[in-house]
């Protein structure tokens, strides 16, 4: 974890070269704990790179809207709570039909097509 404290301290003092590389990093320790079956970890590591990815999406949507996309993905997945909203958002940022499918499948429950 001591990679990840650093790049912490980085993207504070250098945002615009370090947060993007920060979410990718948290993106990953999210996937890691994922597969783990730790969803709790997973689910904080996710929501923290969705943050940094929202953001991001503000200033240059063209580049982050696919990230951004994973992201809400990724993140509605390892929720425990209501993962309805999260799917919403990736489902209006899916990157083609296949994407849209794997939201509409994960997100089932939610009647995101109603």
């Amino acid at each position: 974890m001591e990679a990840l404290d650093i790049r912490r301290n980085s993207s504070q003092d250098n945002h615009d070269t370090y947060q993007p590389v920060l979410a990718k990093i948290l993106d990953n320790l999210g996937k890691l704990h994922f597969i783990l079956e730790n969803k709790t970890i997973s689910h904080k590591y996710f929501n923290e790179s969705l943050a940094i990815y929202r953001n991001w999406y503000k200033k240059y949507s063209k580049l982050y809207a696919t990230k951004l996309f994973y992201s809400f993905s990724l993140t509605a997945m390892s929720s425990k709570e209501n993962p309805c909203l999260l799917f919403k958002e990736a489902l209006s940022l899916a990157p083609s039909e296949d994407t849209k499918q794997f939201v509409l499948e994960k997100g089932a429950k939610c009647r995101l097509q109603d």
